[in-house]
Formats: C-alpha cells, structure tokens, sequence
C-alpha cells in the first residue's frame, strides 16, 4: 500500500542515499524527500505537491502532436510501470538559476501488483551550472558570471518569471514581492492569466500563445495585474520563448510597474482636456508655438472667427499666419524677443487682413512655457481684437 512508501522507517531511509530522492504516489504528488532533494529544489516542497509543479519535463517543451510520444514520460511511469532512467527536466529554484536536472524513477507495486507509487532519484545533469547550492556541486566556486546574473535576478527592480507553454508559473524573481506583494511560494504553479485583469486576458493569452508556437520568439503587452491587495496594478511585460533551451525549457517573462507613468500621462490627459474646454469656450484665439521647430502645435477654435481663414493651413506652416498681418506690420510682429520678455511676456499689436478685405486690429499677449531646467519649450499666446 501507499503508506509502506512513506513509514517512518523507509522515510528515514531516504536520508541514507547519497543523492536527492522523492516518493511519489500514483497521482505523481509528493509524499516524502530527503534534505538533498530539498537542497536541489532549492526549496521545502510541500508534502501532497504535484511533482510537476517544481520541475519541467524536457517532453514538456518539445512534445508535438506530430512526435509521436503522446504521454508524459512521468505519467507514462506511474501508469504502465515502466522505469525513467535520466529523463531530462529542469528544476526552477525559489533562489538561484533553473536548474537542469536528470530524474529516475522505479514504480512501487503493493502486495497485488498494483501500481501506488514510484521512488525517483535527481541528479544535476552536465549541462547544469556550477552553484553552490546543489547537493552536487555543495563547495564548488560560482563563478563572477553567475554571481553577477543572480544578483541581477534576485535583487533587480523589475520582476522575472518562467512560465510553461500553458502559462503555469515555474519560477518568480523575489521582486513579485515587492512589484505585486505575493511571495514566491504563493504564486508559484499559478496560471499566469489568473494574475490578469479580465478586460486583459484576451491580449495577453494571444501573445503568450503567439510566443508559445514559435521558439526564440518574443511578444510585449501592456495589462493590469492583481496586487496582493486586491488593486489593480499597470504593468509593460515582455515575453520571449526559450522552451527549446534545455538550460531553460520556458518563456522567460519580463515585467516592470508602469502605475505611476500611467497615472501620470492620464492626469495629463485630464488636464489638456480640461485646458482645451476652457480655450475653446474663450472668445479670445489660443494658439501655442513649438520655438525649436517655429510650428504651431495648437490653435482654438476661436480663429476661423477671428481671422477668417482655415485653421488648417496654420497647422501645416506658420507662414499662413504671417501671411495674414498687414504687410506694414510684419517687421514688428516677428520681433525677436529680449531676456525681459522670457519673464514678463511679450505684447504686440499689429492689424490682420481677413479673406474678405477687412482689416482688425489685433493684441496679441504671448509667455514662455518653461520646462524643469528653465529652458523655453513652448510658447502660449492668446490674441484678441
């Protein structure tokens, strides 16, 4: 039966063998590991775990309909009793780098030669990097390189996952905490999409699936994900497919908060909004000036009233609205300005010709917009007759 795998006396035995080894039942959960395996995992499973949840077969990533092997080597395992002997996967680590690991199992049959289980053994594969963590390698030197790409990992201001081609989170950086308040362990196994807002999931499972078909492909998206306390988060996420990489076997996710650029560009939105209610209701004409390119960026409706002529043309070339002031007072509104005006504003009046013929007399009262450093960038004007 399933509980002479884990008595306490074989349990103990588990601490004996000189490598990491798991006790699965027939579901594939986990019912027992030692202190090694703990150490590869880089983790404490939790007892009742899928084994799956902690590691990607390498079948897993390169499976297609058309291959041929249409099962799980594990599940091939538990349930026809044929023995895995160096099946490839990786291990993804709450801390360190994913881990490729080599895994072999031998199925358990109780007294009637029925199926309850299997005893696995994992080992670190060759093409695995050298860390000091792993059961194998424990005193190895990391190396710079290593050290460098952890750092980056581990204590980086943006958030990095590995995901299977089904969306399940295989790994999180610790920055989730920080970035979306769950822990490592709370998110792990989750469907990435359950993190999505509804309004988003469409978008985002497009991409994600668009980036599953191909290898080395990559896709970005714009969503908002659940933070720990029930708000709503702006973030940009990139995606790029590494699932052919036996070092990876994933689709590594990239993702930085966006909430307060966001917030801002929409206050901003708010505010010219807001501005252009008010300029649009004046009698007076607003138009604003970019000083690099001399091109103006914005003119109220107010000016085809005034002037007469369509605003369109002032948009394509300043030149239509000096083509509009009297020709004897051209010189005087084109005036450079001084340092005093970059503070007090400039005031001119000149005369306007209007379609018709008839000529207006216009106050024109212009100020410099400055940016943080002081520079000008802008000029704001209002104009009336």
């Amino acid at each position: 039966m399933l509980e002479s795998l884990v008595s306490l006396p074989e349990a103990q035995m588990l601490e004996w063998l000189p490598a990491a080894a798991i006790v699965l039942d027939a579901a594939g959960a986990l019912m027992a590991f030692n202190r090694r395996a703990i150490s590869l995992l880089g983790r404490s499973p939790s007892r009742g775990d899928p084994f799956k949840r902690y590691c990607t077969f390498r079948w897993q990533t390169s499976h297609t309909p058309d291959s041929g092997e249409a099962m799980c080597p594990l599940d091939r395992c538990l349930q026809t009793g044929e023995p895995l002997e160096g099946e490839e996967a990786v291990v993804y680590r709450t801390a360190g780098l994913p881990l490729p690991i080599c895994i072999s199992l031998q199925p358990v049959r109780d007294a009637h030669g029925d199926l309850v289980g299997a005893v696995g053994i994992l080992r670190p594969s060759e093409a695995a990097p050298r860390d000091s963590t792993s059961p194998s390698t424990a005193g190895a030197p990391v190396s710079r390189a290593d050290e460098r790409f952890r750092a980056l990992i581990e204590q980086g201001h943006d958030g990095i996952s590995l995901i299977d081609a089904q969306g399940i989170l295989l790994y999180t950086s610790p920055s989730v905490t920080r970035l979306l308040g769950y822990t490592q362990e709370e998110v792990l196994g989750m469907d990435t999409l359950k993190l999505v807002h509804p309004d988003d999931q469409p978008a985002v499972a497009r991409a994600l699936l668009e980036v599953a078909q191909v290898a080395g492909s990559s896709a970005a998206a714009r969503a908002r994900l659940r933070h720990q306390d029930g708000t709503w988060r702006h973030f940009s996420i990139s995606g790029t497919n590494r699932l052919n990489e036996p070092s990876v076997a994933a689709i590594i996710l990239n993702y930085s908060d966006t909430t307060a650029s966001y917030l801002a560009e929409r206050r901003l939105e708010e505010a010219s909004a807001l501005l252009r209610q008010v300029t649009e209701s004046l009698d007076d004409v607003c138009w604003v000036l970019d000083p690099k390119e001399q091109r103006i960026i914005y003119v109220s409706p107010a000016y085809e009233r005034v002037w007469g002529w369509p605003a369109d043309e002032l948009y394509r070339t300043r030149e239509a609205w000096l083509r509009t002031v009297h020709p004897d007072d051209r010189k005087h509104a084109l005036q450079d300005t001084n340092e005093d005006d970059l503070h007090q504003g400039v005031v001119r009046s000149y005369r306007i010709i209007r379609p018709d013929g008839d000529v207006r007399w216009i106050r024109d009262r212009s100020r410099p917009l400055l940016d943080a450093s002081g520079q000008v960038y802008r000029w704001w004007a209002s104009l009336r007759m």
